[in-house]
């Protein structure tokens, strides 16, 4: 479930690169958030920091990249089944909740991009201290 602070977006069947038969998967994506911000995971077994790209432009963050293997990796191999997803990927994510853009930061760890989304000061919960007469 997405929150309204939050939104899935999805891409066009009928882009390009889709088009052009290229192979396209969504990686799978867990998001939490709490007081200080967003904190999104993604399962991507194999993907390289040099081939993912995180973009934020307007209230929507991208991420987007392409995990590649080589179609037949050893010639003696005869592979019966081959279910890793390779080519391009790509997830969009509109955010409605005011956020500190220059402090979103990206980690690509044993398969795992983890994004931090630092909601603006203004978005915070603020206590408010009740004071007696």
């Amino acid at each position: 479930m997405i929150t309204k602070a939050l939104e899935k977006q999805t891409a066009s069947d009928e882009t390009p690169e889709r088009l052009n038969n290229d192979n396209w998967y969504a990686p799978s994506a867990d998001i939490l958030e709490d007081n200080d911000g967003f904190t999104m995971v993604f399962d991507m077994p194999g993907v390289q920091p040099e081939d993912t790209d995180i973009t934020f432009d307007d209230g929507v963050l991208t991420v987007e990249g392409r995990l590649s293997r080589p179609v037949n990796d050893d010639p003696g191999k005869n592979y019966l089944v081959r279910e890793y997803d390779v080519g391009h990927f790509r997830r969009s994510f509109t955010i409605r909740t005011p956020i500190n853009s220059d402090a979103i930061k990206g980690d690509l760890k044993n398969g795992e991009l983890t994004i931090h989304i630092p909601k603006a000061e203004a978005a915070r919960t603020k206590k408010i201290m009740v004071h007696g007469g």
